[in-house]
């Protein structure tokens, strides 16, 4: 099933590469922050220069900036994951003081008085050659990157297992779909009597259910993985894919 794959061109996925980011609570409540912009508009976009605290030079030009967003949870213990912090566009330092000038020079959505900004990592080299993992992997999906219930092929995801776990870049998974017990319509050789109050002759027989094993669905792509919290890119799917949908090893 891995070899189904081939490499995966890193212009597919470059963009994902960096910017989705993985902390504990409030991680970033003492990251540097915008302040203010230049006029009194609330919301900011590309081209715009606003007024940031807490930058220092010795990070670089070069900062992404993030808002927190989601907060992911085991499924059944409810164990906490992380949280998400919502990439929102890059700024580049034009002055830096005490409040430092920055411009935003590429934004994704609109930007806010009191988001923050992190120093934009270096580069990654990185082998996207798919191979099967090297841990038993037995996880759900729990989040897609555009908050879809159901997605398909070239969507990234999000699942609830990562390094912790023993997922690496690079590895490949099996989407499984649960399939609900189907009620069984053969007749029961043992049927139970149901006594009523003035007639005890009646008899009935419950509703029995057959286990249909999980169906797979698709496989998927780790590109980008934390502790405990991995995304990933959904190929070759036969089905639509769904939130809570179960990886597997392939």
């Amino acid at each position: 099933d891995a070899q189904a794959i081939p490499s995966i061109p890193p212009g597919d996925i470059e963009a994902y590469l960096s910017r989705p980011l993985i902390t504990g609570l409030d991680a970033l409540a003492n990251a540097p922050r915008i302040i203010a912009g230049k006029d009194g508009r609330v919301l900011r976009g590309e081209n715009d220069s606003v007024y940031v605290t807490g930058l220092t030079e010795a990070n670089g030009v070069l900062w992404y900036i993030y808002r927190p967003g989601r907060r992911f949870f085991a499924a059944g213990s409810g164990d906490f994951l992380g949280e998400e912090q919502r990439f929102l566009g890059i700024a580049r330092v034009e002055r830096f003081a005490d409040v430092s000038t920055v411009r935003i020079s590429d934004a994704s959505e609109e930007i806010l008085v009191g988001d923050r900004l992190v120093p934009a990592p270096p580069e990654m080299l990185l082998n996207y050659a798919p191979h099967a993992p090297t841990a038993k992997i037995d996880g759900r999906l729990i989040a897609t990157s555009r908050d879809s219930i159901e997605v398909g092929r070239g969507w990234i995801v999000t699942l609830d297992k990562g390094a912790a776990d023993g997922l690496d870049v690079g590895a490949v998974l099996a989407i499984y779909r649960s399939v609900p017990p189907l009620r069984d319509p053969r007749p029961s050789t043992e049927p139970e009597q149901m006594f009523r109050l003035l007639d005890q002759t009646r008899f009935f027989q419950r509703d029995k259910f057959v286990q249909i094993p999980d169906e797979r669905s698709g496989l998927l792509f780790v590109f980008r993985v934390f502790d405990r919290v991995s995304y990933a890119l959904v190929f070759n799917t036969t089905d639509p894919v769904h939130v809570g949908d179960l990886v597997r090893n392939p």
